[in-house]
């Protein structure tokens, strides 16, 4: 029987017992939306994805069952008028349809209840899989608020660091580097956000922390504290060094950096730090991300290596971007590929490039280069020395600040060495390219 065939024969029930049926639809909706109550409480309480299409099944049986109902009612009155209708009649199919509507409610609510049961049972009795247990291993170290110092960061405090004013000095897709003033002490401070999304997690980071911060010396930036946050944040700090960094200084167009005593000074001091980490730990470190940005200078133009060991606080995707700005920017040696792989050569092959730029005064890539130029400066430099234009290797102003920090003349000679220590660093075979120990030693020896 179809729904329009319903509704006829709801018009000739009317037309039997007219003061009937305003009663038995009124009492069919109050059931079919009381149960669908009833249903609603337990998808709600059980997390039932398809609700719609509970509720619908739902509302189409008790429809069918209400029409079936009335259907009936419609068979027994049929034989009668409506003066013969009697008040018992009128009582027996009262108590018939309350009977038959509170039976289909208890049943349906019985088959819900039973189903969600069962369900609710079955997700409780799976096995606790390996990852499940880790997420939640996860989120309950991510609770806990820790602070680690290391030697020159002992007086530290959470607070220190949580309420520190910052000035956003630097920007990064793996983090952000903030000039914090501590206002208790009333110290300056390096404080690196690295976001948890880019760094690793677990005992892994926390191991290479606690190797980054037993490192010292005095031409490496030194590593006072770490703190963990509870979602997860990670933050380093270090000393502030308020005289900027070897990026500033080759940029600003300051004489300083043409003084031959000061580029010496520079290239040992970094050379040195650079030693400490490939032959003075019990485990070498490469630093792998040397540029000018990341080398720190005090008043007295003594250079200070930063972001050492830093790609080993991220995960391989975020090492991976570091690498790709670095190559970008013109540091990263040829044969390098993945971050992970970075070497002791790779760092070589960068210093050397730093080396170039002090002695050129130029970028180590021309974004725009004329026909006559490389856009990358080692090759610029070897194409200049094939054509003989010695005079384009280093910048006027080397020789004309004639003197160097002992008063003695600067030498074309002693520019010369410089240039093809710097041109060996940047060797593209890594094989051909001198350890730390003998920058360090042909550096010492052009500076006597």
């Amino acid at each position: 029987m179809s729904v329009s065939d319903y509704e006829i024969q709801f018009v000739r029930l009317s037309q039997y017992a007219p003061e009937l049926v305003p009663t038995e639809r009124d009492r069919c909706d109050r059931f079919r939306y009381g149960l669908v109550n009833e249903v609603k409480t337990y998808v709600l309480a059980y997390d039932y994805t398809d609700f719609d299409v509970l509720v619908a099944r739902v509302a189409r049986e008790l429809f069918k069952t209400s029409i079936e109902y009335l259907e009936s009612s419609f068979d027994r009155l049929q034989p009668f008028s409506v003066k013969t209708i009697t008040v018992r009649n009128f009582d027996e199919m009262k108590s018939t349809q309350v009977l038959v509507l509170s039976s289909t409610a208890f049943l349906f609510i019985l088959i819900l209840f039973i189903f969600f049961y069962l369900k609710r049972a079955a997700r409780n009795d799976q096995p606790d899989d390996i990852e499940s247990r880790a997420q939640r291993h996860d989120e309950e170290e991510s609770e806990m608020e820790d602070l680690i110092t290391f030697s020159g960061g002992e007086d530290l405090t959470i607070s220190d660091i949580l309420d520190a004013p910052g000035e956003v000095i630097g920007k990064s897709k793996y983090g952000t580097l903030y000039k914090a003033l501590l206002q208790r002490s009333n110290m300056v401070r390096l404080l690196r956000f690295l976001r948890p999304v880019c760094s690793l997690s677990g005992e892994e980071f926390g191991d290479v922390v606690q190797l980054l911060g037993c490192i010292r010396h005095p031409n490496l930036v030194p590593l006072l504290g770490f703190y963990a946050g509870t979602r997860g944040e990670k933050l380093l700090v270090h000393p502030f060094y308020r005289h900027g960094n070897l990026a500033q200084l080759l940029r600003d167009g300051n004489g300083e950096s043409h003084r031959w005593s000061v580029i010496c000074r520079i290239s040992i001091g970094i050379a040195r730090g650079l030693d400490h980490l490939h032959t003075g730990l019990q485990k070498p470190i490469v630093h792998g991300n040397i540029k000018p940005k990341n080398i720190l200078l005090d008043r007295n133009y003594q250079p200070y290596l930063s972001d050492l060991g830093l790609y080993l606080l991220l995960n391989p995707t975020s090492g991976q971007e570091m690498l790709e700005a670095s190559a970008a920017e013109g540091y990263k040696a040829p044969e390098l590929i993945k971050m992970r792989a970075a070497s002791q050569e790779t760092d070589i092959y960068s210093l050397g490039v730093i080396f170039l730029e002090l002695l050129s005064g130029k970028d180590p890539i021309h974004e725009k280069p004329t026909t006559d130029e490389n856009f990358c400066l080692s090759n610029f430099m070897r194409n200049a020395v094939l054509d003989h234009r010695i005079s384009r290797l280093y910048h006027p102003d080397i020789l004309l600040r004639s003197s160097d920090d002992k008063g003695n003349l600067v030498t074309e000679e002693s520019i010369l060495k410089f240039f093809q220590l710097a041109m060996a660093c940047c060797s593209p075979s890594p094989s051909l390219r001198p350890n730390i120990r003998q920058v360090l030693w042909k550096l010492e020896e052009i500076g006597k």
